[in-house]
């Protein structure tokens, strides 16, 4: 069989376009049989319909037989399970002969069908055909099926990042994103950009080349309070605000922003490693990441890649990346957990068989049935990993908590905030650390939106923020241990949180009775709406900043120790959605 495609080969995000999908068969098909145009399941493209020529999505089908229109949501095999599905109802389709599948039929008056929203380097639709209706499948290889590149739309505004927020080298590290109104880098965007500190003082000129973001260096500003950038078109049509820079809250230590939970096209998600590396370095800005694919879904030259492309993109000082993977385990097993290596190798360890999904492409190697995450922990003894609990496709299990290996928990993705799950950790006594993620499967790696046809992914993506001596692995890493961590849900605000002069992630000691001072500081990406102080999953203490413009807060309360453990954290809202939530200061007893 053969899939041919007439019609543009690039795509603006969310464009309505005319194109024609042929199909040849070397068999005859015989009424009951499906035939699937399938797209990846997180792709929002347009639903087809059949019903309304003159509306959006029609789309028709000329060759033998008469073909009606399936179930659009339910058309394949994982992560083929979305797209076209067509029914042979009745008649037959001889063996060579073609069937021309017109998507955005405009003959009797519709303006077209719906490209998806979000950009991808290489977007296909997979051929499928059922013999029997049921399982009899012929599938065409995915690099045998015609490709379109989906870019961005027309720039609606420009994104400002400052990354090394607080890394005074004399260098200030600007990245302009020129984006699209569905998140992505815009296709249509002016040449260059003006860059503004909050005085409105000119300080320098971005470029923004054909098709991705700038970054400049320019000369660090001598300030002594925090700032924050602004950058504008010359017309002023387009401008935007960067995150807060300025010296470092906490002595001894810098603070860096990452994200390390993103899937690539080499599973459900969507581009290469190499492409998610770039996007996450130059478009979003982060100063460190990780790409960890479904394991289930990888083969041993997918793992092979994404080490390759992990290790290329590593550059201490500048740019930090981990080898990591996402351990996709059935919920008794252990449930969703990323495995993290310190080092540039590692084993590719699988959570079971293919997920338990029927799939066009299994992956080879992996085990008979399903294991549970403390035999993977085993398997990795020896080496320097961190395994990392979340909730996504299925729920993280804490019964499998291992303080050895457990340092964080990830509170917010793209799927929601898991406050709820967090409110477990602390009652049970886990001592985890809070970071923000995405689960992003859009390719777009730190900066991870909502489409415009929302399915799956509901929420923009969580961050990392991490006080470390330097951004490098061995530092980082340290720090991820160390619990010094806080999360947000993609604000860039700057906090700090201390019990008795302890910093976040600590374990304090306190006799019982005895009186702590529990006090925070932040400086918002936006603007205060209040910080909330929570002792195990209550709160004891709401602040407000005075008036309806604060962006810089600090607060204390007096804490008492008490005769058992209890976690102290806190919440930090924006008056524009964003939050943040510091990693709990544990405060106990002595020891007996």
């Amino acid at each position: 069989m053969r899939l041919e495609y007439e019609g543009p080969t690039t795509l603006k995000a969310n464009q309505l376009f005319a194109s024609v999908l042929r199909i040849t068969l070397d068999e005859t098909l015989r009424a009951g049989a499906r035939v699937v145009l399938a797209a990846r399941h997180v792709s929002d493209h347009g639903n087809p319909q059949m019903n309304s020529p003159a509306a959006e999505n029609f789309i028709s089908v000329t060759g033998s037989g008469n073909w009606e229109l399936g179930q659009a949501n339910d058309c394949g095999r994982h992560p083929w399970n979305r797209g076209i599905e067509l029914i042979l109802a009745s008649g037959c389709l001889p063996a060579g002969e073609t069937l021309m599948v017109a998507l955005g039929d405009g003959s009797q008056g519709s303006p077209g069908y719906r490209s998806q929203s979000f950009a991808e380097t290489s977007f296909r639709f997979r051929l499928g055909i059922c013999r029997d209706g049921e399982n009899d499948w012929s599938v065409l290889p995915a690099d045998h099926c015609p490709q379109i590149r989906i870019v961005g739309n027309q720039a609606v505004s420009l994104k400002a990042c400052v990354s090394r927020p607080t890394r005074n080298d004399g260098k200030l590290h600007v990245h302009v994103k020129p984006e699209d109104a569905y998140g992505n880098i815009a296709g249509d965007r002016p040449q260059e950009a003006t860059i503004l500190l909050d005085d409105h003082v000119p300080i320098g000129r971005v470029a923004l080349p054909p098709g991705y973001c700038g970054e400049v260096a320019l000369a660090r500003p001598e300030v002594s309070t925090w700032q924050r950038i602004t950058v504008t078109t010359d017309d002023g049509r387009l401008m935007g605000g960067s995150n807060p820079f300025g010296s470092s809250p906490l002595e001894g230590y810098e603070l860096f922003f990452g994200e390390i939970h993103c899937q690539s096209g080499l599973c459900d998600g969507t581009n290469s490693p190499d492409e998610l590396y770039r996007y996450a370095r130059e478009a979003a800005g982060l100063d460190f990441a990780s790409v960890s694919s479904h394991d289930f879904e990888l083969t041993a030259d997918d793992w092979q890649e994404i080490k390759k492309a992990t290790r290329e993109a590593h550059e201490p000082g500048t740019f930090v990346t981990f080898l990591g993977v996402e351990w996709s385990g059935k919920p008794g097993a252990g449930g969703d957990n990323n495995i993290y290596f310190l080092d540039d190798d590692g084993p590719l360890v699988y959570s079971a068989h293919y997920g338990g999904y029927d799939a066009w492409d299994p992956a080879e190697g992996q085990v008979a049935g399903s294991r549970d995450l403390s035999e993977v922990i085993q398997q990795l003894e020896g080496r320097k990993f961190m395994v990392v609990p979340h909730c996504g496709g299925r729920r993280c299990n804490l019964d499998f908590y291992d303080a050895r290996v457990m340092p964080l928990f990830e509170i917010h993705s793209c799927h929601r905030t898991y406050q709820d799950v967090a409110d477990e950790s602390v009652r049970r006594g886990i001592r985890f650390g809070f970071i923000g993620g995405s689960d992003d499967h859009r390719g777009a790696l730190g900066d991870s939106h909502p489409t415009a046809r929302e399915r799956f992914f509901s929420s923009h993506n969580g961050l990392v923020a991490v006080y470390a001596k330097e951004l490098t692995r061995e530092s980082l890493w340290e720090a991820f241990f160390a619990r010094r961590t806080y999360a947000t849900n993609g604000a860039r605000m700057v906090l700090t949180a201390e019990v008795g002069g302890h910093p976040m992630g600590s374990d304090v000691v306190a006799v019982p009775g005895a009186t702590l001072k529990m006090s925070f500081w932040t400086c918002l990406d936006g603007l205060l709406d209040r910080v909330e102080i929570m002792r195990d999953d209550v709160l004891v203490g709401t602040f407000y900043g005075q008036g309806n413009q604060v962006s810089e807060f600090s607060g204390a309360m007096e804490l008492q120790a008490a005769t058992e453990p209890h976690a102290y954290y806190v919440r930090v809202f924006q008056t524009d959605g964003g939050r943040a939530w510091s990693s709990p200061i544990w405060v106990a007893p002595p020891a007996k």
